[in-house]
């Protein structure tokens, strides 16, 4: 009797160790061997140049999408294989191998670009891979540069040179004179000491009407 539970034993933890071992083994193997997708986008938005951060599209900034599938750690050849891009829900480019497009908007659309790509047949597999670009509305930021000159930033305006964009300071709803060289630049003098000043400035894209965005600063002089 003992030496069949022994061997009763002996032969259930070898099972044990089989089933558990085939368990593993099996789902390291379908982990490795599903393809993964690595998938990029770059916005052509204007920001700042000493600006470390992800360049966000404004509403009407055109987006460069790229993917590499990837399988068993190698690059995939995908040239034979349907690729489709659909975003927001609809097909917007479709081809053979196609693994970028550059998204151009329709119009001044505010929601966030849903991308969603198929591959077609590879493998006998149908892939998909859905990620989100989320979309900036443009801004600018006044920061001081000492105690009576002022910057404006702008972030995230849809433009190819600064010089489209038009600044439309205000120091206590005045304009002040002689920006026109540095429009971005504001230098306050003859300021008397105590006196509150209400700073504000307005940055509009000259090719968006769309495009503009404000901010205000207050302070008391020194």
């Amino acid at each position: 009797m003992k030496n069949y539970n022994l061997k009763f034993k002996t032969g259930f933890y070898f099972l044990v160790v089989i089933f558990t071992f085939s368990f593993l083994f099996f789902h390291l193997v379908t982990a490795q061997a599903t393809p993964e997708f690595m998938v990029s986008w770059k916005a052509d938005s204007y920001v700042p140049s000493d600006y470390r951060g992800k360049i966000l599209p404004s509403p009407s900034s055109s987006i460069e999408m790229a993917f590499e599938l990837i399988d068993g750690g190698r690059i995939a050849n995908i040239s034979n294989n349907q690729v489709r891009w659909y975003v927001n829900g609809r097909l917007y480019r479709s081809g053979a191998g196609l693994k970028s497009i550059t998204y151009v908007p329709a119009q001044f659309d505010r929601q966030n670009r849903e991308a969603h790509i198929e591959i077609i047949g590879y493998r006998g597999l149908n892939l998909e891979k859905r990620f989100t670009v989320p979309v900036a509305e443009p801004s600018v930021v006044i920061v001081p540069i000492s105690q009576n000159e002022f910057r404006a930033l702008p972030y995230f305006f849809n433009i190819s040179s600064f010089n489209q964009l038009q600044f439309d300071w205000r120091a206590n709803d005045l304009a002040p004179e002689n920006i026109a060289e540095h429009p971005d630049l504001l230098t306050l003098s003859n300021l008397a000491p105590g006196l509150p000043i209400s700073l504000s400035v307005t940055v509009k894209n000259l090719n968006e009407i769309l495009e503009i965005a404000g901010t205000s600063l207050n302070f008391i002089t020194q």
